[in-house]
């Protein structure tokens, strides 16, 4: 977490915190219900993401599992019924989108592959057969992030981030 406190204000790091559920709910919700397919699949991927990430990124990823339920249920209560709700949603993740492009690059290009990574497995996680067909048209609008502006690869390699100082 001290890479991000070294680039990002606390509503910064809070804002990307928050990204993973509101991706969640954003994508779960593209066919009118979230339903406990998803439910699961979103926890079980930010578990994994904990224990899989880079070294310098595990204390965020630890912080957003430890948030996650209570961020989760947050903006379930606020979208429900909402109309806008996709609106809503994706100005929340504009902000994401400026907190990426703060980092170095190789940061925030991780971090921003990771997100992709976790809305196409939302969108996968219910509906279809063995996955395929799986993703709907609503959420095909949605997967790919279109609200937060991508980063490049950067020239360095990313293997510098799983190792241990």
């Amino acid at each position: 977490m001290e890479i991000l406190k070294d680039f990002l204000f606390e509503k910064e790091i809070e804002d990307l915190e928050r990204a993973l559920p509101i991706i969640a709910v954003l994508i779960g919700h593209c066919d009118g219900t979230y339903d406990k397919k998803e439910q699961l699949a979103a926890k079980k991927i930010v578990d994994v993401h904990v224990y899989s990430s880079p070294e310098k990124l595990k204390p965020f990823y630890k912080s957003v599992a430890d948030k996650f339920d209570n961020n989760l249920g947050y903006l379930t209560d606020m979208v429900s019924g909402a109309k806008m709700m996709d609106v809503e949603l994706s100005e929340e993740l504009k902000k994401v989108g400026k907190a990426l492009n703060k980092l170095p690059q190789k940061y925030g290009y991780h971090l921003y592959k990771d997100l992709l990574h976790y809305a196409s497995e939302i969108a996968k996680s219910s509906g279809g057969f063995l996955r395929f067909g799986s993703v709907n048209y609503d959420e095909s609008k949605w997967i790919g992030l279109p609200m937060i502006k991508a980063i490049e690869k950067p020239d360095e390699l990313l293997e510098d981030l799983f190792e241990e100082e």
